[in-house]
C-alpha cells in the first residue's frame, strides 16, 4: 500500500483526499475535504526520513515560522484493526517507534477529528498509542489533559 493509500484509509469517513497540491523535500501536501465541517483543508504527509530528530525539528520550525495554528499527532505503529477496542494513551513525551506502541488507523482518524475542535489541542504535539484493552475514554477527556504551550518534536517544552 502506498503512503497516499494509507493516508486515504486512515482518514476515511472523516476526510476525503481530493488531490495532491504539492511535493517538497519535507512532505507532500494534499487538498482534502473535512466531511464533518464541510470545508477544504490541507493535509501534510511528512516523508519517512523526517522521523529523525533533525527532520522533525525542521518541520516544526516551518510550522512556527508560518504563524499558523497546528496540532501534530504522532501515531504509533499503525495497524489494521477496529477502532475503539483499546484505551488510548496521549502523551507529550516522545515514544520510541516500537511494535508495542501500536494503534488502529481508525483511532488515529478519530483523534484528528476530535482535536480539530478542542482548544487544548491547539499548538501542541503529542503521541497517540493503544493502552490496555478496555473501554476508551471520551476524546474530550483525553485532550483535556494536554499541557498548554508548544511541545517540540522531541517532546520537550519550548
Amino acid at each position: 500500500m502506498s503512503a497516499t493509500d494509507a493516508l486515504r484509509t486512515a482518514l476515511s469517513g472523516h476526510y476525503i483526499i481530493e488531490r495532491e497540491l504539492g511535493r517538497g523535500g519535507m512532505a507532500t501536501v494534499f487538498l482534502a475535504r473535512d466531511l464533518r465541517h464541510d470545508r477544504a483543508v490541507a493535509v501534510k504527509l511528512m516523508m519517512r526520513d523526517l522521523v529523525a530528530p533533525s527532520g522533525a525539528e525542521r518541520f516544526l520550525h516551518e510550522i512556527r515560522g508560518a504563524g499558523i495554528d497546528y496540532t501534530i499527532i504522532r501515531a504509533g505503529v499503525l495497524v489494521d484493526a477496529p477502532a475503539g477496542e483499546h484505551t488510548i494513551v496521549l502523551t507529550q513525551k516522545r515514544l520510541a517507534l516500537s511494535i508495542r506502541h501500536r494503534i488502529a488507523r481508525g483511532d488515529v482518524a478519530e483523534a484528528f477529528v476530535a482535536a480539530l475542535d478542542h482548544p487544548r489541542a491547539s499548538r501542541t504535539t503529542f503521541d497517540i498509542v493503544w493502552g490496555d484493552r478496555g473501554r476508551p475514554e471520551p476524546w474530550s477527556q483525553l485532550l483535556d489533559r494536554l499541557q498548554p504551550g508548544e511541545i517540540d518534536m522531541r517532546g520537550s517544552k519550548s
